[in-house]
């Protein structure tokens, strides 16, 4: 057997009934004594089309490797691993396998927020200022106050570095985007990015941020517990998460990280090409104990523990109603385009103003998110649909084709595509 072609090609996508496995039940929140004409449904969905949308993705090296979860009224449906983790090292891609979330981290240490909000530790109209006195950017020449909501929404006037590229104030500052200066601490960082001005006046316009990490910082203070500790007593633990963590473990298969460009898969451990902008990181210092930790980077995490996360929130197991309508909500309708055309802002996610059609079937109102080194999570909670897709290949894996068509063969299979 050619090992490297049956790697390229390795599948292992299980339907899995979940109601039998108690452990899964009580963290996910799933179960279900009247689910009897689910689990027949369930019987029933093959995922012809997403079989063999990847089996040729992975053939063809569109990605490296893949993890890719779907859940469908509340039940998981499909896990499947293809392709390398770690071609170099000769690691299939499996269920498990642990990859950098990049900004999914916002996703949930959003989450976690929300958590903690609901816990009574903060509020969403305190000003950062309360948790941090010292974090005070200048609009106009005067001090604008910055809540925790325009924190968590991009709407506080903060930017990127890799964003505003190498000829911006952040790049002038010596600002670090969180994941490429382990000898920076987060106090000199933010000190940093308060002696640059703020784009716009906080609340009346909407750019991609370092504020979900500033929020990590205000938790700490507010709490007196640090964000591995958090993330551990409010989400992984709760929810039985295995891999979930700001720091690397011994017993991580760690997923490896490559470009896709000029038709070409190239490893990398300091840069990618995002398309948005070059995020520079430092792979060999990430996630270890001496390295400072930013909640909107910084965290690990596997396919299974994000839909977890996912199918938590869909079951009420995280957040209140009122929280939950809350993630449900534009919160910067002003807004043309937050990442995407005709998507708008919620906690952690964009959220779509737009109709369904062949080009996007998502129900206006579904939520998605993207991680910089080749994640993509998508909830359609009118459609009741969950997709995780999980590659080590970016842009690929973010902002190219892959996820897109992961999404619309997951709705063909499933005979939701918009007639």
């Amino acid at each position: 057997m050619n090992h490297e072609r049956s790697c390229s090609v390795y599948l292992d996508a299980k339907m899995k009934d979940l109601n039998g496995n108690t452990e899964s039940d009580l963290a996910l929140g799933i179960a279900d004594v009247n689910a009897e004409h689910h689990n027949k449904a369930s019987s029933q969905i093959n995922f012809p089309v997403l079989h063999q949308f990847l089996e040729q993705a992975l053939s063809r090296n569109q990605v490296m490797g893949a993890v890719v979860l779907v859940a469908y009224q509340g039940q998981l449906l499909l896990n499947f691993a293809g392709g390398w983790a770690d071609k170099e090292r000769a690691q299939v891609m499996q269920e498990e396998t642990v990859f950098r979330l990049g900004s999914l981290s916002k996703s949930v240490s959003s989450w976690m927020t929300l958590c903690l909000i609901e816990q009574g530790l903060m509020s969403l109209k305190d000003r950062i200022t309360r948790y941090l006195p010292h974090f005070s950017p200048s609009f106009d020449a005067i001090c604008p106050p910055i809540s925790i909501h325009h924190l968590l929404t991009h709407t506080s006037g903060l930017s990127y570095r890799f964003i505003d590229g190498e000829d911006g104030l952040y790049a002038q500052a010596q600002i670090s985007d969180g994941v490429d200066r382990p000898d920076l601490d987060w106090q000199e960082n933010f000190r940093r990015i308060s002696s640059v001005p703020l784009r716009f006046s906080p609340g009346t316009g909407w750019r991609y941020s370092l504020g979900v990490d500033v929020v990590g910082q205000a938790l700490q203070t507010a709490s007196g517990k640090g964000l591995s500790e958090l993330l551990e007593g409010t989400i992984s633990h709760p929810l039985g998460l295995r891999h979930c963590s700001f720091y690397v473990r011994d017993h991580f298969q760690m997923a490896a990280h490559y470009q896709n460009q000029a038709g070409r898969l190239t490893r990398v451990d300091r840069e990618l090409d995002l398309g948005i902008g070059v995020l520079r990181f430092d792979e060999k210092s990430m996630s270890q104990p001496s390295s400072p930790v930013y909640a909107g980077g910084s965290m690990l995490g596997s396919g299974p523990d994000l839909m977890r996360i996912l199918l938590a929130l869909r079951n009420g197991h995280l957040l209140s109603d009122a929280g939950y309508q809350a993630l449900l909500t534009d919160h910067v309708p002003y807004s043309s385009k937050c990442m995407w055309r005709d998507w708008g802002y919620t906690y952690g996610a964009a959220i779509s103003r737009q109709e369904p059609d062949q080009a996007m079937p998502m129900s206006a109102g579904s939520l998605q998110w993207v991680g910089a080194f080749g994640q993509k999570w998508m909830f359609d909670p009118q459609q009741d649909v969950i997709i995780v897709s999980m590659t080590n290949t970016a842009p690929e894996g973010l902002f190219g084709a892959f996820p897109d068509q992961v999404r619309d063969a997951v709705y063909r299979d499933l005979g939701l595509m918009p007639a």
